[in-house]
């Protein structure tokens, strides 16, 4: 671990985003449009929501090593999978939400995922209508899960508050804290897929490291600029690499993310 400037720089973002909660846990780390208004959330409530999500995940069994599939548009709930998956020790792999249910079906069976994270009825539908040819999956897990009596047919289609649940009623509760801490540089952070338009998607095995070295390098070249004071307009699709690394560099420059 070294300093940069008043930032300490980890060896993997996990740390960081460890020491960020410990250390400042009632500062507002994001705002979230619910209608009209915008809605602070504390780094203390991010965190009890990643790790009840995390809890949940290792609950229903899903193991180290293993892909989890999330299909979404830009909003918080992406970031805190992300790091749910991330805190069971497994693999996020993001898909487009703008990606045919044919295409999404060939990744989801590609990474061989069991659980997958969709956004709302639309990326659900997308989902059930190619479900037949995904014999892996056992928990479709969605955001904003419509009270639909066809959803509710539907018994490996979870909301996220019952997985929240879960994981709130989870023993072994501290397995979420000791797995950040355990992170180590080498280890798969993501799978990123090509576009495919050339040929079949190709995914592009990521470890933390390779997430580190970008930031270490944004600190030199903008760390005198940005830092706790800034705001930022969070809008890439954190599908791709570059909202990726946008999405988790909060966790070290500690800027407020809108």
């Amino acid at each position: 671990m070294s300093k940069r400037g008043n930032r300490q720089l980890f060896p993997v973002i996990t740390q960081s985003f460890l020491h960020r909660v410990r250390n400042q846990p009632d500062r507002m780390a994001y705002y979230t449009k619910q209608g009209a208004k915008w809605e602070g959330v504390t780094w203390k409530q991010y965190f009890d929501n990643i790790k009840a999500l995390s809890l949940g995940l290792m609950d229903m069994g899903l193991k180290p090593g293993e892909n989890v599939c999330l299909i979404s548009n830009t909003r918080l709930e992406w970031a805190a999978a992300d790091m749910a998956i991330v805190g069971a020790k497994a693999v996020t792999v993001p898909v487009y939400a703008s990606n045919t249910a044919d295409e999404t079906a060939y990744i989801v069976n590609h990474c061989e995922a069991r659980f997958i994270f969709v956004e709302d009825a639309k990326q659900l539908e997308k989902i059930l209508a190619v479900r037949s040819q995904l014999p892996k999956i056992e928990k479709i897990i969605v955001f904003a899960l419509p009270g639909t009596p066809e959803t509710a047919k539907q018994k490996d289609v979870l909301s996220l508050t019952a997985l929240r649940e879960l994981g709130q009623r989870a023993t072994n509760s501290d397995r979420f804290e000791k797995n950040l801490m355990a992170t180590t540089p080498k280890d798969i952070m993501t799978i990123c897929y090509t576009s495919g338009t050339t040929g079949v998607p190709k995914g592009v095995v990521l470890n933390f490291d390779n997430l580190m070295s970008i930031l270490e390098d944004v600190d030199t070249v903008m760390g005198e600029h940005v830092g706790e004071s800034d705001t930022i307009l969070s809008f890439l699709p954190i599908s791709h690499i570059f909202g990726k690394v946008e999405s988790m560099a909060s966790y070290h420059f500690g800027w407020t993310m809108y």
